[in-house]
């Protein structure tokens, strides 16, 4: 919800593509048909559970109408575009949008990260994060307050626009840069994870691994699997209890924006969206994280095997 929220916060209007139900990420085709037929500003697309879209043909279809490219990649610190560069080297896009959320690759407890190579743009994030003001060095506006008798004044500054307050604090900065030595460390482990579920899975008839093409070099924010409840006895919430009884903890990621009673009083339609319905009706995300040792991934992939088997039709 973070990235459409962003887009009424700023007077604008949101239009929702659906996703592809490979790599769960934007669908190409339905977005260059957007492009076509609507004025859209700005594209916001995000990298789903750390799997890069594919921006390669979402950078070119941009260009093309003119289109400002926003990544939205929370989930997708440490990945690469399969051209090989990092996300977060703006190649694709006008900025990169980072979160670090405690549940995140690194923390910083909260807040995040925007990296671009506008200066432009660079300048603008600066004063919107500090109440509209730059101290450093943008051009000033009223000059003849800035200076005493052609001396600069060490202590004037200007707020030159609208902003906010949403400096990150010095301490969760030192936090998140000591994390960041280590990020290459946790990707290389949740790659690992991943790799071992993927084969733990899939000859299983009743679930699969969710996410079936990858971009690049996948982050593993998330490692979701489908779930074929249509061959089951019971529904998700029996599931997830067992799941949590047996001291596997779940989560389902997402349930599509356009379901929220917020959106829906715009006018949004989850219909419009079948992939996302689909894949929010089947869906259900296990552990992946860096502490999860190799004993305890083979113990959450016997459980979820033994848990969700045991109520075949």
């Amino acid at each position: 919800m973070a990235s459409a929220n962003s887009i009424i916060y700023s007077g604008n209007q949101p239009y929702f593509v659906d996703i592809n139900s490979h790599s769960l990420n934007i669908d190409i085709e339905k977005y260059s048909c957007a492009a076509e037929l609507n004025k859209i500003k700005a594209l916001v697309a995000v990298h789903y559970a750390g799997n890069t879209a594919d921006f390669i043909e979402i950078s070119n279809i941009s260009k093309s109408k003119k289109i400002y490219v926003i990544e939205d990649a929370a989930h997708a610190l440490g990945a690469e575009y399969k051209s090989g560069e990092k996300v977060g080297s703006c190649k694709y896009s006008a900025m990169t949008v980072f979160s670090f959320h405690p549940v995140k690759s690194i923390t910083t407890g909260e807040g995040g990260m925007i990296t671009t190579n506008s200066e432009t743009f660079y300048r603008k994030l600066l004063r919107l994060r500090s109440h509209g003001i730059n101290k450093q060095n943008d051009e000033l506006e009223n000059v003849f307050e800035s200076k005493s008798h052609l001396v600069q004044n060490s202590w004037y500054y200007e707020m030159q626009e609208l902003g906010y307050h949403y400096r990150l604090t010095e301490i969760q900065a030192a936090l998140g840069l000591s994390q960041m030595r280590r990020i290459t460390k946790f990707i290389k482990i949740r790659n690992q994870i991943s790799d071992f579920y993927n084969d733990s899975f899939k000859h299983e008839e009743l679930f699969s691994t969710a996410i079936t093409k990858v971009e690049g070099i996948s982050a593993h924010h998330l490692y979701p699997l489908t779930i074929n409840f249509d061959k089951l006895k019971v529904g998700r919430a029996t599931i997830v209890n067992e799941l949590k009884s047996a001291g596997v903890g779940t989560q389902v990621h997402y349930i599509p924006i356009p379901m929220h009673p917020f959106y829906r009083k715009l006018g949004f339609n989850v219909l419009n969206y079948p992939n996302s319905l689909k894949y929010y009706y089947s869906c259900l995300s296990i552990p992946i994280f860096p502490e999860l040792t190799v004993k305890k991934t083979f113990k959450v992939s016997k459980i979820v095997k033994s848990i969700i088997n045991q109520y075949k039709k």
